[in-house]
């Protein structure tokens, strides 16, 4: 498992030191064992004595060293009241207790470091790094701070005919009053604001009810503070349409509108063609992996815990004309190249849901707008040996490679591309309109 976070204040490392975009410390029990404790002081713009030792509660701290320039993207809080919380762009990512010792000995957990400087500019500590269980070191880190308050637009979840989830990054020291702003125009809406005493560095929340179906919304995240009114970027959604389709499981799927194409919002579950004809259930590693004709399956076989995340079907099964309902079909290559042309470079972006809480394999989903309402997650898969493994989000096409391949498009952190796998890969499908 990877952890590419434990920042800003405390980067824990034991095992194999690997590069990350998102960090210079990654968990890997592989390898060599080791602890690596990355801290940043931010203060506020207060005027604190620098030898009071209470600095560590009163500002939001960030991260920089050698490979890690930007203090906004790592960073943690200290609270008064002894838990400690690390953050990846405002994403929690990681939370425990800490406390500071009279002689400087800061402890997180288990974990502890020397303080050797502590200003309301600058930190710095002493952190002892084991190489190999034979030599430790003490390695001495310097951080500095973050001043003013930040907020930042993120994107729209939990999308539905008439309500939507809005996210949003709010970073400040001060007493601030949090909200969204919201409508068809830029006539807003405000929702209520949320009092919050700093310092705060995470996501912001709020849920829209009594949308209208089928509508494009402006919205952005405000903040108000004694230090003045801040906005984030504004970006836009679009609520689900009122027109649904159903399969011959009856299962019911919201659809969207993009550009001149009608889109399912959510991954096929069907387990009959749509003749009624029942599509094969292969359950066996073996059989899945001797397959030259249609089946589907489960994600590890289990229809209770990951059935939301749709069927998984092999390419024959795709190839039948006859697995969306009628009046439907698994999009082309060309379909696929229409939507994308028609989004531009930021594609992946607008038809990704994020996880806004650092969930599966994060950091290509964190920033995803949604703004098209196709809402493309993180989905599952199973290979052409018959093991299950989690690609990320992979879509079967109707278009074939060779008489060995098929294509699938995959769509990833800023765009959407299409390669090709054995047809008997077992991929979700997404359905569009004839």
């Amino acid at each position: 498992m990877k952890v590419s976070y434990l920042s800003r204040c405390i980067l824990l490392l034991r095992g194999n030191s690997q590069d990350s975009k998102k960090s210079s410390l990654l968990w890997d029990s592989n390898l060599l064992s080791t602890v690596l404790f990355c801290v940043i002081l931010s203060g506020c713009e207060k005027t604190i004595q620098p030898s009071r030792l209470d600095l560590l509660t009163s500002t939001v701290w960030g991260e920089t060293n050698y490979e890690i320039t930007d203090p906004e993207l790592y960073t943690c809080i200290f609270e008064p009241g002894g838990q400690y919380y690390t953050f990846y762009k405002g994403y929690e990512t990681f939370r425990s207790s800490w406390q500071l010792n009279d002689n400087g000995t800061l402890k997180i957990d288990n974990w502890e470091v020397k303080i050797s400087k502590l200003t309301e500019n600058t930190l710095e500590f002493k952190a002892p790094m084991d190489f190999f269980n034979l030599i430790t070191i003490n390695k001495t880190y310097h951080l500095q701070s973050l001043t003013g308050t930040k907020v930042t637009t993120i994107g729209v979840s939990d999308l539905s005919k008439t309500s939507a989830k809005l996210h949003g990054f709010l970073r400040t020291c001060d007493l601030t009053d949090v909200s969204f702003e919201y409508g068809i125009t830029n006539a807003y809406i405000e929702t209520p604001a949320n009092n919050l005493t700093g310092p705060v560095n995470r996501n912001i929340e709020v849920i829209l009810t009594n949308l209208l179906p089928g509508t494009v919304y402006q919205y952005r995240i405000k903040s108000v503070n004694l230090s003045g009114t801040y906005y984030g970027m504004i970006y836009n959604f679009r609520t689900f349409n009122n027109m649904t389709l159903s399969d011959m499981d009856n299962n019911t799927y919201n659809t969207t509108t993009i550009g001149s194409q009608v889109w399912m919002t959510e991954n096929l579950k069907t387990t009959k063609f749509n003749d009624g004809t029942a599509i094969p259930l292969v359950r066996d590693v073996m059989a899945w992996s001797e397959l030259g004709t249609p089946a589907y399956c489960w994600y590890e076989n289990d229809s209770l815990l990951y059935g939301s995340n749709g069927a998984l079907y092999n390419w024959h099964t795709v190839n039948t004309g006859k697995l969306c309902p009628t009046g439907w079909h698994v999009p082309g290559n060309q379909e696929w190249d229409a939507l994308v042309n028609y989004l531009g470079q930021d594609a992946g972006i607008m038809m990704m849901e994020g996880h806004f809480n650092f969930k599966i394999n994060g950091d290509n989903w964190l920033e995803a707008s949604n703004e098209t309402g196709f809402s493309a997650s993180h989905f599952v898969g199973r290979a052409d040996d018959g093991s299950f493994f989690f690609p990320g989000c992979n879509l079967w096409t109707s278009t074939e490679n060779n008489t060995q391949d098929a294509c699938y498009t995959i769509i990833y952190n800023n765009n959407a591309g299409r390669y090709f796998r054995n047809k008997k890969f077992g991929f979700p499908v997404r359905c569009v309109k004839d």
